[in-house]
């Protein structure tokens, strides 16, 4: 389209103090045609007569427009080619391509707007605002400026506006088509077809009161849906878990006691580490004093305490390791110091205990 035209080359002189009111009349978003003047010199004496020169939805082309843009035709020409006539563009079909374009535009604004698409006035705000051409001094877009251009070139805010709306919505339609894969033909029939496809049918409403609903079903019949669909009646069980992860690292800094801490643990647990006495007992218990006195009356002559035992029908119990404490326990304390007292290897008893007599 034209406007693409113009784009380009808006891009180009940009930098160009000079082509700052021509960049602006051939801005391809906004078409800014020149306000007045004929044609002059078309060669072949062609001419442009009547008020309108096309037609496009409604939409129409004056030749007065017509003529407008084709002299911005020019002017965009001679920034490239500063020699270039008006005779050279209208013998390389100008004016046919300019009338071309304009009618594309109004033909695709036309079909886009019938489609409901719209610009809003804050996507042609920022078009506007961002033409390099119209910023200030200070790098920002100058109304002032873009006031005086409009002034030097005699024409309107609203008429600005109408072609950069109309470029948008021409956009919007092109660029997603370009690069578009095409579908082979005998594919793409069927889809299009669809949208001329129509149909025409009955529809009958059945209440459902007029429907039997059959004999009611039976327990063993209920039971037997329900095992069949038990998964539409379960729910999972579900619980929630808060949890917190805690690694040895992070506690490991405040782990470590002080000297103080340790002095006061061992005081508070003295009896835990103090040296105890353990000794390996071998005992027997006699119900009756004569007989525990014969068993130790044997033991104390050398025969060992399980043969003296079992000689009576008795069976020694030995308690390996055991202190004082833990002896008077499962004993007497009687027992405890008697046993304890007695040397390395020697013989006690009998001592009388909760059981009998004990010799050991």
């Amino acid at each position: 389209t034209i406007g693409l035209f113009m784009l380009s080359f808006f891009r180009r002189i940009i930098n160009s103090k000079a082509g700052i009111v021509v960049t602006f009349i051939v801005l391809g978003v906004i078409a800014i045609a020149f306000a007045a003047g004929d044609i002059t010199g078309m060669s072949g004496g062609t001419t442009l007569s009547g008020d309108n020169v096309a037609t496009v939805g409604g939409e129409k082309v004056a030749a007065a427009e017509l003529r407008s843009r084709v002299q911005t035709e020019l002017q965009a020409a001679r920034q490239q080619q500063p020699t270039v006539t008006m005779e050279q563009l209208l013998g390389q079909g100008g004016l046919q391509s300019v009338l071309d374009r304009t009618i594309n535009g109004l033909a695709l604004e036309a079909f886009g707007r019938g489609e409901g698409m719209v610009v809003s006035k804050r996507s042609i705000d920022g078009v506007i605002a961002s033409i390099p051409g119209l910023r200030g001094p200070n790098g920002q877009f100058d109304p002032a400026l873009y006031q005086r251009l409009l002034a030097d070139q005699k024409l309107t805010d609203a008429q600005v506006r109408t072609d950069i709306a109309r470029d948008i919505i021409a956009q919007q339609l092109m660029l997603p088509t370009q690069g578009a894969t095409q579908v082979p033909m005998k594919v793409a029939l069927p889809y299009a077809s669809l949208l001329l496809e129509r149909r025409s049918g009955q529809v009958g409403f059945v209440p459902a009161k007029a429907v039997d609903t059959g004999a009611a079903p039976t327990d063993a019949e209920l039971q037997a849906f329900y095992r069949r669909n038990i998964a539409r009646y379960t729910i999972p069980e579900r619980r929630i878990v808060r949890y917190a992860m805690v690694t040895p690292e992070q506690v490991k800094a405040r782990a470590i006691p002080t000297d103080a801490e340790v002095a006061a643990a061992y005081k508070q647990q003295a009896s835990r580490f103090a040296a105890a006495e353990k000794r390996t007992i071998s005992q027997v218990v006699v119900l009756d004093q004569s007989g525990a006195n014969a068993i130790a009356a044997k033991v104390k002559g050398g025969t060992p305490i399980a043969d003296a035992a079992r000689a009576a029908g008795l069976e020694p119990s030995v308690q390996t390791g055991v202190t004082k404490q833990g002896y008077a326990a499962a004993s007497s304390a009687a027992i405890a110091d008697a046993a304890f007292a007695t040397a390395r290897g020697g013989v006690f008893g009998p001592v009388r205990g909760p059981l009998g007599w004990v010799v050991a």
